[in-house]
């Protein structure tokens, strides 16, 4: 009867978190019956249910890299006919976006509805049924993960209802990111026991990890991401050993999301010739960095981008195009979701601020060789940096090696408090000119997304400073 309950409760979950505006005679043609899986869940059910969890990380991976990329000028979206692609993302105010309100919130939902029928199919073993919740509370953690990175001390809901008629609470930043830490060790705990194989199938682009044993390195990994954008630096190191970061293995090893050009999957929109409208910030090969014979450009440089004909709108001259490198490669390339690269640069970051200046050195060296095929820094080229050049030097790092992974550049420099166009950091994330006259274009940064409008309407909140529009730096 309790199991009955739960799954009538996990059914209204499939709506919205508000009064979301929904022909619900419309099915989903694109995934397993919500009320099949919930009323009658089977194993071949809850196998599809999960799997299409992964499609809903693949969703919010690749919304919030293009968006926040264009934030930390790592690319522009260049659309004559959908100006709104500099106007809403560069220019003062900003309003709410759904993107990052509806569709995590959206995941969670679906999450919540896998976790119930896990635990309602008798059919599964203890290992399998912990191996679905482990990686099901992984993407929980995930998904709030993006929302409150994008509306910070606006605080969040950390679930969304289970009557449709009530609104699940705003908590405060802090206890979000508890919610996300303590989600990250719940899914950690069912994956320890979950076996040695998932009930379902990963994607060839999980292949590295797609053991409940590996993806608990994910799990671990993610929890490390997470930890660092809270300056948890002494738990970051101490959770680094539990992830799958190697210095001897490939920078490439990881979780990857899977794309493909098949009927009704989705295409990597940074391959190919489909992301006709995204250009490559000419910062990124403006900045890099030179090889040992001091005129080859730093190789990632070369790797991840190429010169088109100039293109210009609205006043902003594009002379690169992203390509060459995995993730641009084709509309059926994987995308990175967390890799060793990006462990190792954390680990740097971590070390630094702990006061591990040999280790730190250690790790940028590695990235520096190998990706960059630039000459490595000497102990004494090293010492002879203050503090914020050695940070500048790994964030440097990071943004040639983690372009469109993640939307680092703008996370770090918001971390770092290098967002203001002012002062010693007014070129970290610089404001364009026009391409022919010099004006300022009046190009800002946010620091935050609002609550979308429709939220706010619902909450009766529209006067709330988080339901205002935002100026940026």
């Amino acid at each position: 009867m309790k199991k009955t309950t739960k799954f009538l409760a996990a059914l209204s979950a499939v709506l919205c978190l508000s009064a979301c505006n929904m022909d619900i005679n419309v099915p989903n043609y694109n995934s397993v019956s919500a009320e099949d899986l919930i009323l009658n869940p089977t194993p071949a059910s809850l196998g599809a249910a999960t799997q299409g969890l992964l499609s809903g990380a693949r969703g919010l991976t690749a919304n919030f890299v293009v968006n926040i990329g264009i934030w930390g000028r790592e690319l522009y979206n260049l659309r004559p006919e959908e100006p709104r692609t500099i106007t809403q993302q560069l220019i003062d105010p900003i309003s709410g976006s759904t993107a990052f309100w509806s569709t995590p919130y959206s995941q969670i939902r679906n999450i919540r509805t896998v976790i119930s029928a896990a635990e309602a199919v008798e059919a599964l073993t203890d290992a399998e049924r912990n191996a679905v919740l482990g990686f099901a509370y992984t993407l929980w953690a995930e998904a709030l993960y993006h929302v409150i990175l994008m509306h910070g001390d606006f605080g969040c809901p950390i679930t969304t209802p289970d009557d449709p008629r009530e609104l699940s609470p705003v908590v405060a930043e802090a206890e979000v990111y508890a919610e996300v830490l303590r989600l990250f060790d719940e899914g950690a705990t069912y994956l320890q026991s979950g076996g040695s194989a998932f009930p379902f199938t990963m994607t060839d682009a999980m292949s590295d990890v797609a053991t409940p044993a590996g993806f608990l390195q994910v799990n671990r990994a993610l929890k490390v991401r997470t930890l660092k954008y809270m300056d948890r630096w002494t738990d970051v190191l101490a959770t680094l050993p539990e992830t799958f970061i190697d210095e001897a293995a490939p920078l490439t090893f990881g979780a990857w999301h899977a794309y493909s050009t098949n009927s009704g999957d989705n295409t990597n929109t940074l391959g190919g010739e489909f992301t006709v409208a995204y250009y490559a910030h000419p910062r990124f090969r403006a900045d890099a960095q030179l090889q040992a014979d001091g005129v080859t450009l730093d190789q990632r440089a070369l790797d991840k981008t190429y010169t088109t004909p100039e293109f210009k709108l609205l006043g902003i001259s594009a002379t690169e195009k992203y390509g060459g490198w995995i993730s641009f490669n084709s509309l059926s390339a994987p995308r990175s979701w967390i890799r060793n690269e990006e462990l190792i640069l954390i680990r740097a970051e971590a070390n630094l601020a702990q006061g591990n200046d040999a280790a730190a050195l250690d790790d940028v060296n590695l990235i520096r060789t190998t990706s960059g095929n630039l000459a490595p820094l000497s102990g004494a080229e090293w010492n002879a940096l203050t503090d914020d050049e050695k940070l500048s030097e790994i964030l440097y790092n990071k943004f040639m090696s983690l372009v469109l992974e993640g939307g680092f550049t703008y996370l770090d420099a918001r971390q770092y408090g290098r967002l203001g166009p002012d002062g010693q950091w007014a070129d970290w994330l610089p404001r364009a000119k026009d391409a022919d006259t010099g004006a300022d274009l009046g190009h800002v940064v946010f620091p935050r997304y609002p609550f979308p409008e429709q939220e706010c309407i619902t909450r009766e909140i529209e006067t709330s400073q988080a339901c205002q529009v935002v100026v940026g730096f």
